[in-house]
């Protein structure tokens, strides 16, 4: 009689866990497209043997649990490439913003025109009273003068304006993403805290790791977050050094407005209630950091030079001409992108400006205006403003291709570890029908067994 009754003790078992495991597949069905979810499985293992009259058989199944499938090192490796990959997107997207506020390159096609010719257009509205033989009249020639100097001095200061403008959409972009970081790091501690409670059941617990998983990896990409769990299971956040995230206390970031150059605010990031500032191990925030506080300040600082040496020299070489009424008086004011203009006394009294005056080396004022397309400037380290404006240019393409390629490159490996990842966690439909399949049959061959030992249990009675 023992033997028999066994024999459905270990059906029982096989049964609850073929209905434990349909339980976990449909599971796992139901959230195949949702993000972050991984792969759940019951945990079997063989049960001890029975002894019985007849001897010793097989003791069935053990329920171990469930698993939640992963691969740490995978899900480790995805977020540093997701913390590059949104690092060099956030400087290629900034840098693609200022190419467009430079124009450059200018399409003739549509009547666009850069701030490179805007300078060409100035130096040679001079042209006429360098080659006579134009035969154009005086007034027509200082009007042009001063139209070319209004255009310049309005496409500088209109330049450094959206440079400026730019500078305060990344503050606030980095803003917005400081309040994300600090809520995510309050949820991941929250989802810590919730994960060390003993009421949870496996399934449960699986899906919390699956969302704390998915909040660690927009950490990462926002200031390339890391974390490590320790012996006794407590997961602890760091990033540049910093534990943010200590199992169930979270550290929360703020930032502090710093003085930049070229008259760019600049920020930087602390740890609530230190002094120290936080270098981030990567990220969008560390992008858009960077171009706050070193690349966009960079860009202005050159274009403050192109316009301070375009000042200064066409103010130098008007102010020294004399002989023909003219002269003695600047055509620009201010000394930087932001402040250029055209001098009011010459809008007042454009007859002041002086087209045939002689510079003390006899050279004519308007072939030395005109001559600035090719004069080295000492103060400019021996480049002419076209070369001035050359390299600002180039350093801009070459630092937005770069952070492109960067951006890209980071991108496709992104993608291929994702991939990668999915594969070896994410929920496959023909798999689990597959799955599906051997659970129904496993539990119709254990109810065919109770019948079986049903039907036994009739003709030892019977026989009684």
């Amino acid at each position: 009689m023992s033997g028999l009754f066994g024999l459905l003790e270990t059906t029982k078992l096989t049964i609850f866990a073929q209905e434990m495991s349909l339980g976990v597949i449909n599971h796992n069905i139901a959230n195949a497209s949702t993000p972050g979810y991984h792969r759940q499985r019951v945990a079997l293992s063989a049960r001890g043997s029975l002894v019985g009259l007849g001897g010793t058989f097989g003791g069935g199944v053990n329920i171990e649990g469930i698993e939640r499938l992963g691969d740490r090192f995978l899900s480790s490796q995805l977020g540093r490439v997701s913390a590059n990959r949104a690092e060099q997107s956030a400087l290629a997207d900034s840098f693609s913003v200022i190419e467009t506020i430079f124009g450059e390159p200018a399409d003739d096609t549509y009547g666009e025109t850069g701030l490179g010719d805007a300078i060409d257009a100035f130096l040679n509205a001079w042209q006429p009273v360098v080659n006579p033989e134009m035969n154009a009249e005086d007034a027509d020639t200082r009007g042009l003068i001063l139209e070319a100097a209004n255009t310049i001095a309005h496409r500088f200061r209109d330049t450094a304006s959206a440079l400026q403008s730019e500078a305060a959409s990344l503050r606030e972009r980095v803003a917005v993403g400081v309040r994300e970081v600090n809520a995510l790091l309050g949820e991941v501690a929250e989802l810590n805290l919730a994960l060390s409670s003993g009421s949870l059941n496996d399934s449960a617990r699986a899906d919390f790791e699956d969302t704390r998983e998915v909040k660690l990896q927009q950490l990462s990409a926002l200031i390339g977050a890391d974390w490590q769990v320790d012996g006794e299971g407590k997961l602890r956040v760091y990033s540049g050094g910093r534990v943010l995230v200590d199992h169930v206390s979270a550290h929360a970031l703020t930032t502090e407005a710093i003085e930049g150059e070229a008259g760019v605010g600049g920020l930087r990031l602390l740890p609530t209630g230190s002094r120290d500032t936080m270098t981030l191990a990567g990220g969008e925030l560390k992008g858009l950091l960077a171009m706050l506080d070193n690349e966009l300040p960079e860009v202005l600082s050159r274009l403050d030079a192109l316009a301070t040496r375009l000042i200064e020299r066409v103010n130098a070489i008007h102010q020294a001409a004399t002989g023909d009424g003219g002269g003695g008086i600047d055509i620009f004011s201010g000394n930087s992108a932001s402040s250029i203009a055209v001098n009011p006394a010459l809008l007042a009294h454009p007859e002041q400006i002086s087209l045939t005056g002689k510079l003390p080396d006899g050279q004519d004022i308007a072939a030395a205006i005109f001559a600035l397309h090719t004069e080295s400037i000492e103060s400019a380290g021996g480049l002419t403003l076209g070369g001035l404006y050359s390299g600002l240019i180039g350093h801009l393409g070459s630092r937005s291709a770069s952070s492109g390629q960067l951006a890209q490159a980071a991108e496709r490996l992104e993608a291929g570890l994702s991939q990668k990842l999915e594969s070896s966690v994410g929920v496959s439909i023909d798999e689990e029908m597959a799955q599906m399949l051997v659970v129904q049959t496993t539990y119709q061959a254990a109810a065919k067994v109770i019948t079986a030992v049903e039907e036994m249990l009739d003709v030892l009675m019977t026989a009684l």
